[in-house]
């Protein structure tokens, strides 16, 4: 931090921290920066709230390289504050800035539909054709590729004692509600043709993974404005309507 920094500036955004941290499974980093004066934070007036994590570990084992909410002024409790409980007067308006690499979107996807090695249901179903086999539960390896504003699926499949490939691509669409996505230009690349329940069942998942509601448990919600995909990168922009601040207690 910078000594040029006012030092009530610095006393709440390290109570802020802290009080954050007790509210997450793993971030590799984190950092508040809250900007008000002291004449102002002793009125609980705070002008802006910004939350940067990197590495940050989401719902769904997913990991987001960048996850930034930026919330407008705030009106808070301050004594609550400064003991690192920092709740909100009145309902606050920020944005969220949430970016995710491909490699983690797979690890996350693939820890979601594959199923333990050498599981008995799991070699049933490597017997079984292509006819009878249901949904992603034959699947044997995937991996999602993000660029030029589409999702690009390539699955390994067991087939009667072989693996057969198969790939499909899918654009993203912002619902009406802003709050999911649903999916145009389905199209099959190469290999094998994916059935039915496989195409359905894979973007039914990748939808879960993509949900912002699970943050929504801690009094912020969420509407989806963009998602941008490119360069193995998936940015999603959302505007937040903020109940509750994350707090200690």
């Amino acid at each position: 931090m910078s000594s040029n920094q006012p030092w009530s500036e610095q006393a709440i955004n390290k109570v802020a921290e802290i009080a954050i941290a007790t509210q997450i499974k793993t971030t590799e980093s984190l950092k508040v920066n809250i900007k008000t004066d002291l004449n102002k934070l002793a009125k609980g007036q705070l002008d802006s709230i910004a939350i940067r994590l990197n590495g940050f570990l989401m719902d769904h084992e997913l990991k987001a390289d960048e996850f930034y909410l930026q919330i407008g002024q705030v009106t808070v409790k301050p004594l609550s504050a400064m003991r690192g409980n920092i709740r909100l007067v009145h309902p606050s308006e920020g944005s969220l800035s949430l970016t995710i690499h491909q490699d983690c979107f797979t690890a996350a996807l693939a820890a979601a539909l594959l199923k333990p090695k050498g599981s008995s249901e799991t070699s049933k179903l490597r017997s079984q054709s292509s006819e009878q086999a249901l949904g992603t539960d034959a699947i044997a390896a995937i991996r999602c590729l993000f660029a030029d504003g589409a999702v690009t699926f390539a699955a390994e499949v067991p087939r009667e004692g072989t693996s057969q490939s198969t790939s499909f691509t899918a654009a993203p669409q912002i619902t009406p509600t802003g709050r999911g996505v649903s999916w145009e230009n389905v199209g099959y690349l190469e290999g094998e043709e994916p059935w039915p329940q496989f195409t359905q069942q894979v973007l039914a998942k990748v939808d879960e993974l993509l949900s912002l509601q699970g943050f929504e448990r801690q009094g912020t919600s969420f509407t989806v404005q963009q998602i941008a995909l490119a360069d193995g990168l998936l940015t999603i922009q959302a505007r937040a309507d903020i109940q509750q601040f994350p707090s200690a207690s």
